[in-house]
Parts: structure tokens; C-alpha cells; sequence
């Protein structure tokens, strides 16, 4: 196996990363939208914002999937 091919597959998997963390953000949050009951909206955003404090700021799942693969794309691609 070459190089190229395990850069490559760095960069496509950091791509499925990126896109599958803002789809869940995206169909999360309609979701969200279509919920008529308070007790769904707190199952649906549970989930969403999952996650824990770092410093002053909330870091959930979803953004670290998603800029977890931002950054294997961008080092893949400045390779």
C-alpha cells in the first residue's frame, strides 16, 4: 500500500466525518422543529448536545466528529 492510497483514505474518511456530524446537527435540529411536546424536545436535543464543559465553553459530540474531520481533511490535504 502507497502512500497516496492511506493519505487518500485520511482524506475521504475525514470528509464522511465532516458530513456526518453536520447531518446530525441538520436533521437534529428539524427535528427539533417538529416536535409538538416539550417531552420531545427534551429526547431530541439530549443527544444533540451531549457532550461536556471544557473551560467556559460547552464542547458537544457533534463538534468533535465534525472538527475532528476538518482537521483530517486539511492535514491530508496540505500533504
Amino acid at each position: 500500500m502507497s502512500l497516496y492510497s492511506i493519505v487518500l483514505f485520511v482524506h475521504v474518511t475525514g470528509a464522511v466525518f465532516v458530513f456526518a456530524g453536520i447531518g446530525i446537527l441538520l436533521f437534529g435540529t428539524l427535528a427539533l422543529r417538529w416536535a409538538k411536546r416539550v417531552e420531545s424536545v427534551r429526547a431530541l436535543a439530549r443527544p444533540l448536545v451531549a457532550g461536556r464543559r471544557v473551560g467556559f465553553e460547552h464542547v458537544s459530540l457533534i463538534d468533535v466528529v465534525t472538527v475532528g474531520g476538518i482537521l483530517r481533511v486539511a492535514a491530508s490535504g496540505r500533504y
